[in-house]
């Protein structure tokens, strides 16, 4: 089974687009414009901030899911403490996030919806895990992570898709603040005027 294959399929499916639809209508509106939008961006540092917010609790996550595979009952504390700051974590990955969705062309928002579904799905897994660790769960907590780590994967892949293969997020942010413009919302296959004339979905450099 080819992945880049299924990701071209998945991108073609019509009926995520409602889903589409309904997360453009939830972006804040303090993540469309503003200082608050301008610092999840990543204008401060020259470029997208949210790849770089997603290593932390895609680390703390993975090494918790390793110490409850693969360590000592003693470490069974650290597991839980790595699950936790991975959760904290995830509020400002998750917030830039908001913004990368905005900068997102239409035609690669269904990729990015299901990216952001399947974050979302892993980061409940984590704390299902996390809750049941700190009551003593053990099996369950090791099983809900188990789980969010596999889903953890998928999103990773498309996340990983949409960056590295298809230049979402890609460029120089260091100029001027800009503000989301979801109009191209209505129209998946549209392309992206960074993309425009690029087969490659990737901007030129």
């Amino acid at each position: 089974m080819d992945p880049h294959q299924r990701v071209e399929e998945l991108n073609q499916l019509e009926a995520l687009d409602p889903l589409v639809a309904l997360l453009d209508q939830r972006v804040p509106e303090v993540f469309r414009s503003g200082p608050v939008r301008d610092a999840l961006a990543g204008n401060a540092i020259g470029h997208a901030l949210h790849p770089m917010l997603s290593d932390l609790p895609i680390g703390t996550w993975t090494s918790a899911t390793l110490l409850d595979l693969l360590g000592p009952r003693r470490w069974r504390g650290a597991s839980a403490t790595l699950t936790g700051i991975g959760l904290l974590a995830s509020v400002p990955t998750v917030a830039s996030g908001w913004v990368e969705w905005g900068e997102t062309p239409a035609s690669q928002r269904r990729v990015a919806v299901v990216h952001a579904a399947s974050n979302g799905m892993a980061a409940g897994f984590y704390l299902v895990s996390f809750l049941a660790k700190l009551r003593g769960r053990t099996r369950t907590g090791r099983s809900a992570a188990l789980v969010g780590a596999m889903v953890l994967g998928v999103g990773g892949y498309l996340g990983g898709h949409l960056s590295l293969g298809r230049g979402v997020g890609v460029g120089d942010r260091s100029a001027a603040s800009t503000t989301i413009d979801l109009t191209d919302a209505s129209t998946p296959g549209a392309a992206h005027p960074d993309r425009a004339g690029d087969p490659t979905g990737v901007p030129p450099t």
